[in-house]
């Protein structure tokens, strides 16, 4: 009968450790989620800076000599895209042209296009003053009539940029701070029943290291639980959201990835590992009547 008590109390005081997992599991899931957002958000916005065309129009007078070679330095450019030089005769010009409008667009009998080398610019040129720089320079060749890119767009997106790296800061603050209040307080609840236990192995004489080492190692696995659980779910979302979006393939890094499941990993240990230590330190300095 008494050992039957004795489970008893036992059980009843045990923390609840599948809630505490779960729940910060949902925590970090949430905090895992905005990094996702925040690696495609980044993502994106260097896809759509590296999506955009600058067109160099070529003078007729342009001998085929100057222009292969010309088109073979761009290629070799610090500032050029991959693969993304491609030289645009005006037959074709006037060809696409034809498509999108479905007009022939010739002018007094003559095509009105320039023979053209389209290029696009990695993603950390494309600021109005690189941009700027760039045109300028190619501009100098005598062979180069014009140089076309929007202005207002590459603006606009370094703009966005600012705005986004901003409102990303302040909001990834706001979701480790909610993250660690919502888990110090699972932890507390997780262990309010111990306290009585933990204050009794104090009075008889075991030391504060002794009797944190086993809370403190459970918050460790419950932190690894966690944080490989969020990593499940968003998992999950992502091949969710991929296969919904198959765009989203190619905005995906796997490095950036892995980064972030480590850190989800890391903030889970560390900070259950930490509302642990700082929990049963309170109660350690509690007086045994503060704990009713």
């Amino acid at each position: 009968m008494g050992i039957q008590v004795g489970k008893s109390i036992q059980s009843k005081n045990r923390p609840n450790h599948l809630y505490a997992i779960t729940s910060v599991a949902l925590v970090l899931f949430m905090v895992g989620l905005f990094g996702l957002i925040v690696l495609h958000a980044h993502q994106l916005v260097r896809y759509f800076k590296e999506n955009v065309v600058i067109m160099i129009e070529l003078k007729d007078s342009a001998s085929d000599t100057k222009v292969f070679a010309f088109q073979k330095q761009l290629e070799s450019a610090s500032f050029i895209k991959t693969n993304s030089v491609k030289l645009v005769d005006k037959e074709e010009a006037a060809s696409i042209m034809r498509k999108e409008f479905g007009e022939e667009l010739i002018l007094f009998g003559a095509n009105p296009f320039f023979d053209a080398i389209n290029f696009n610019v990695k993603s950390n040129y494309m600021e109005p003053d690189s941009l700027l720089a760039i045109s300028e320079e190619i501009r100098r060749n005598d062979f180069v009539h014009n140089v076309f890119y929007q202005e207002a767009l590459a603006a606009d997106i370094s703009s966005m940029v600012r705005n986004l790296a901003i409102f990303t800061f302040f909001l990834s603050l706001l979701f480790i701070l909610i993250a660690i209040t919502l888990i110090n307080s699972t932890v507390k609840l997780s262990l309010y029943g111990n306290r009585f236990l933990i204050k009794n192995m104090q009075l008889v004489g075991a030391s504060w290291d002794f009797i944190r080492r086993p809370y403190l190692a459970r918050s460790i696995k419950n932190g690894l639980w966690s944080g490989a659980m969020a990593i499940f779910i968003l998992l999950l979302t992502l091949i969710f959201a991929q296969r919904t979006m198959p765009e989203l393939m190619e905005l995906s890094h796997p490095i950036s990835f892995s980064l972030l499941f480590l850190l989800l990993l890391g903030l889970g240990v560390f900070i259950s590992w930490a509302s642990t230590y700082f929990r049963v330190h309170k109660y350690l300095k509690m007086r045994l009547d503060d704990l009713y």
